[in-house]
């Protein structure tokens, strides 16, 4: 049996429109069409290929608190700039970094040490040293790639199937899958990945999204078409949401007006619209409390307890407080974005659905309105007759 699943980075369930993508739009409505929801924060990945929540796995930040290892405790000299921007920190937004860039130097020098991908984004040289890459993110990136059976490729490989992943624009995928056929015991996973920064950089309603959602749509179209005859499973969803920004806090440049000192006082990480802290003294937290609270009509602290009500990780490695941003509102500049950006998604008060589209050959889908985005692998597996009891997630499809 053949399989094909097409990942849409960061679309909303209004991106399907007869208008600006009219293939996605028949096929929603001659298939199994489920909203599906994702959790808070930023490691959706994780979830939608182990079929597990984020609090199984322990997956939600790629960042957490503790002292980092070289070559990053050399930066302990510098100070925390007052400015979180290009030229105060000698970095820029991922999307726009030249090559040469300091932080590109580190991420690549962290892949070279480690075998482990993580983008350094904006995070401030000074505060690297007392930062670590989550070793639950850096267990799955190397499992992933070694194909590891505790996870949808490497279950797949262990089994005998043949796994094709392929990342890119939709000019790319379409140059790319023309080789393909799509054989016995294989499947094929095509993850359209510009629908995401364009979302960030242009917001999830703007003239540039619909154009590229037009691109994709048509991409995906003629693989279907180039396909379908041996497909026996083809689903179509997406990773995350995208929300329109429509204020933001610059909560870096208050923390500066403070009489506590980050590195001295203070720990925070700025992840967009969460704001992680750990506190080195008494006075420090009193004092960022006191500021947050002021801050309420933007956000709100939240706690362990509704971190594990929403499957969410509760440990103070992420933080001893995390100040969250309402729905529309963003922490600007951040550690991932020096500049403004008008698209954002990770909040925690919106129950963010996105697209599933499921066509499976000589098996039903159950018929249900909504469903969680760990449902993804447990369903590809039941399909192809392979166990998923010790997920999370559960199937789609109605047992025979």
């Amino acid at each position: 049996m053949s399989c094909l699943l097409v990942i849409i980075d960061g679309c909303n369930e209004n991106y399907i429109s007869e208008k600006t993508t009219p293939f996605l739009h028949r096929l929603k409505h001659n298939s199994t069409y489920i909203s599906m929801q994702v959790s808070p924060g930023f490691t959706t990945r994780v979830e939608l290929f182990t079929g597990k929540s984020p609090g199984t796995t322990d997956s939600f930040a790629d960042f957490c608190f503790g002292p980092n290892a070289l070559p990053f405790q050399v930066f302990r000299v510098l100070k925390p700039p007052d400015k979180l921007d290009a030229s105060a920190n000698l970095i820029s937004p991922s999307f726009s970094r030249p090559k040469g860039n300091p932080v590109s130097v580190l991420t690549a020098l962290y892949f070279a040490f480690t075998g482990v991908w993580i983008d350094f984004a904006n995070i401030p040289l000074s505060l690297l040293p007392y930062f670590r890459v989550n070793e639950s993110i850096k267990k799955y990136k190397r499992s992933e790639k070694k194909r590891i059976p505790n996870n949808l490729m490497g279950i797949l490989s262990d089994n005998g199937f043949k796994v094709s992943f392929i990342y890119g624009t939709a000019a790319s995928i379409s140059s790319k899958i023309t080789k393909y056929t799509a054989g016995d015991k294989e499947v094929i996973i095509l993850h359209y990945g510009e629908t995401d920064h364009i979302g960030h950089e242009y917001g999830p309603n703007s003239i540039e999204i619909k154009r590229t959602l037009g691109a994709i749509d048509e991409s995906v179209k003629n693989v279907y078409e180039l396909l379908k005859t041996k497909l026996d499973q083809f689903m179509v969803f997406s990773d995350h949401d995208m929300t329109e920004i429509t204020d933001s806090v610059n909560l870096w440049e208050r923390l500066q007006q403070l009489d506590v000192r980050p590195i001295k006082d203070y720990l925070v990480f700025l992840n967009s619209p969460m704001a992680r802290f750990c506190f080195r003294n008494k006075e420090a937290e009193q004092k960022i409390r006191a500021l947050l609270g002021s801050l309420r009509k933007y956000g709100g602290e939240i706690t362990k307890e509704e971190l594990a009500q929403r499957g969410l990780p509760a440990d103070n490695k992420y933080g001893e407080l995390i100040f969250w941003a309402h729905k529309g509102i963003n922490f600007s500049p951040d550690f991932y974005h020096a500049a403004q950006i008008k698209g954002m998604h990770g909040y925690f008060d919106d129950a963010a659905s996105i697209p599933l589209i499921i066509r499976s050959r000589d098996r039903k889908v159950l018929p249900q309105k909504r469903c969680k985005i760990r449902d993804i692998t447990p369903t590809v597996l039941d399909f192809l007759n392979l166990d998923y009891s010790e997920m999370d997630g559960k199937s789609l499809l109605i047992r025979d």
